[in-house]
């Protein structure tokens, strides 16, 4: 696996941690992110990555910064 997918991967891997910690479903978690629900499922599955603006949203929705999330997955 190359690095832009392993980081996709996990990516998306510490969305759906954070997302269901929080009782969200993933309808719900693009509709606060202002994003399609076909797009955050791709996130989280590792099949795309996002734009700063949109990792930005979402990092606001689930309470962490960006900073702590690249550490976490880089």
């Amino acid at each position: 696996m190359d690095r832009f997918k392993r980081v996709a991967v996990q990516f998306g891997l510490r969305l759906r941690l954070a997302r269901e910690a929080r009782g969200l479903t993933q309808e719900k978690m693009a509709e606060l992110c202002g994003i399609s629900p076909r797009h955050y499922h791709n996130l989280e599955n590792g099949h795309t990555n996002p734009s700063l603006a949109t990792a930005l949203r979402i990092s606001s929705q689930l309470g962490f910064s960006l900073d702590s999330l690249r550490e976490e997955v880089m």
